[in-house]
């Protein structure tokens, strides 16, 4: 049983859930049928295959008239840690430290005062280092946050190339528009990375950079996954509070009973057609079709394959007549 359970959190790469009804409401028969001979499967293991009849994704995948993903974010108004994936299963053992009652000894007393006069020592050599140590920590925090904040800015520069942050953001954060002269934003992602050595000049600061990145998540601009990817690198981040709400982006794992939770941005560019549709394949209307179109880059080997498409294809062989 407990296998079995393994197995259909696992199914589907854990992108599937058992569904026995559409969205609609309307009931499902070959998934119904499979479930049903699924339940018997200890009279014969096979039966087992049953229950991938029942199998439904968990996706929202946004698509314009093109049929092409467009960078879109949606607001699900529950913790991350809601729907988050399900922990992997774990077959280590913990072990329970036992306590050791101490013996107190006669030369217990004598050795603590020698040890007392000994630290006396120590905490008086302690204090002439005290001004030195302190400038070796401040200098190693210096150091610590400008590798933290260039950590930072490359992350962001490959979540833009990725297509999960948008080319006008991504310039506004990282702070190297004016270095692009008639490029986009991936031209200027492209000069931060060539202008590593330039020095510190149009970087922002740290706390500037995490400010910035904290109010475009608060604005729906950036997915709460990209936050996170970006908040974690830096310099001994103690535990922050989880976020009460989460933005997702283009395409997203949203599972049957986070629906109700989801909602549209407020200056969300696109609108789902079909009104109140938060799953599956949705066809979007975008309310701007006269600004330019931001769209998620293309895997590698769909992109190779459409270039291959566009070639020009040989020509038909020459007629000719068999011979009799």
């Amino acid at each position: 049983g407990a296998i079995v359970a393994t197995g259909l959190l696992d199914a589907g790469g854990r992108n599937v859930t058992i569904g026995l009804t559409s969205r609609t409401g309307n009931k499902i028969m070959p998934a119904i049928v499979g479930m049903g001979i699924f339940s018997h499967f200890w009279f014969w293991h096979p039966l087992l295959l049953f229950v991938s009849l029942a199998f439904t994704p968990t996706a929202a995948i946004g698509l314009n008239a093109d049929l092409r993903m467009p960078q879109w974010r949606f607001k699900s108004g529950a913790p991350p840690s809601a729907f988050a994936y399900p922990p992997p299963t774990s077959n280590e053992k913990k072990e329970v430290a036992s306590t050791v009652a101490t013996a107190s000894l006669s030369t217990t007393a004598k050795a603590a005062k020698i040890d007392k006069a000994k630290k006396a020592e120590a905490e008086a050599a302690e204090k002439a280092k005290a001004a030195e140590r302190a400038e070796e920590e401040r200098v190693a925090k210096e150091k610590a946050d400008l590798a933290a904040r260039d950590a930072m800015l490359a992350k962001l520069t490959e979540l833009h190339k990725r297509g999960s942050l948008s080319g006008v953001l991504h310039a506004s954060l990282t702070g190297v528009a004016a270095k692009s002269e008639g490029g986009g934003a991936a031209d200027a992602g492209d000069a931060m990375d060539t202008s590593a050595d330039a020095g510190a000049a149009g970087k922002p600061s740290l706390e500037a950079l995490v400010g910035e990145v904290r109010e475009a998540h608060a604005r729906g601009d950036i997915s709460t996954a990209a936050v996170a990817a970006v908040l974690k690198l830096q310099p001994d981040k103690a535990d922050e509070a989880e976020f009460d709400f989460e933005v997702l982006e283009n395409p997203s794992r949203v599972l049957r009973s986070q629906e109700r939770f989801c909602s549209l941005l407020p200056a969300s560019r696109y609108e789902p057609v079909a009104k109140g549709r938060t799953s599956g394949v949705i066809m979007l209307k975008d309310t701007a079709p006269d600004a330019e179109e931001e769209l998620l880059p293309l895997p590698a080997a769909l992109a190779a394959a459409s270039e291959a498409a566009e070639e020009e294809e040989p020509a038909p062989p020459e007629p000719f007549e068999l011979p009799a």
